[in-house]
């Protein structure tokens, strides 16, 4: 199974894939710092930044910091369906599918409030959604829409590391 950074490294063709993602990544609005990445040995690749928020009138209010890791999924997770679609499952995410999630530690004052979530939201649709303009797909896009078949989730769950929720 590839590592993360392997996996950059088919989206980001080059000597360093890493640092052209750290050109892709969003800057301005906010995400005023410079982004700082850092490969592990376990192959996730984490990017670190910076939110420079501002107050009610207008003045900067101070940094709050917050990190992404690109990681692979460790294990298979299908969802079983019901209603009409009793005895199907959809895919959740299979082993080895690069993903993200986002740590932050921002100050307890209004100016951060809610600011997780909408850092969340920029960033799902950076890792996830298409462009609309170049038609590149996000590097974390999986098209999982179809339901699958009791035979073919039979089929995914003879792998050894496959989950039902």
């Amino acid at each position: 199974m590839k590592t993360a950074i392997e996996n950059l490294a088919d989206h980001f063709p080059g000597s360093s894939p890493e640092e052209q993602l750290c050109e892709e990544l969003p800057h301005g609005g906010g995400i005023d710092g410079t982004w700082h990445c850092t490969i592990y040995k376990n192959g996730n690749v984490e990017f670190c930044n910076g939110f420079h928020a501002m107050d009610e009138n207008g003045y900067y209010d101070g940094w709050g910091d917050f990190r992404l890791v690109l990681f692979l999924h460790k294990k298979t997770v299908l969802h079983r369906l019901i209603g009409p679609c009793t005895g199907q499952f959809q895919i959740i995410h299979k082993r080895g599918d690069l993903d993200w999630r986002m740590h932050c530690s921002f100050p307890k004052r209004n100016s951060f409030y809610g600011l997780q979530e909408s850092l969340e939201d920029l960033f799902a649709r950076f890792f996830y959604c298409t462009d609309h303009y170049t038609k590149k797909r996000g590097i974390c896009y999986q098209d999982y829409h179809k339901p699958l078949s009791a035979e073919e989730a039979a089929g995914l769950m003879q792998e050894r590391h496959a989950v039902v929720d």
